[in-house]
């Protein structure tokens, strides 16, 4: 009976994990979606200007704009 018992509680405490998962997951999608917004709107894409913008979340860096850069 007391395994039983250990179960359950275990079982909700996942439930309980998942459900926090979740809702961080939720909050940092919309965390991620704001940055981009933030993104567009500092930086808006103009198409006919070649210009440098910083590389959306989860891209590289911009390569340098020289072929031999000098570190700062």
């Amino acid at each position: 009976m007391t395994l039983h018992v250990e179960r359950e509680d275990l079982l909700h405490q996942l439930t309980l994990i998942d459900a926090a998962m979740a809702a961080t997951a939720g909050e940092r999608l919309a965390v991620l979606e704001s940055l981009a917004d933030l993104r567009d709107r500092l930086w808006p894409e103009i198409r006919w200007q070649r210009g440098r913008r910083p590389p959306g979340i989860g891209r590289p860096p911009l390569p340098p704009a020289t072929e031999k850069p000098i570190p700062a």
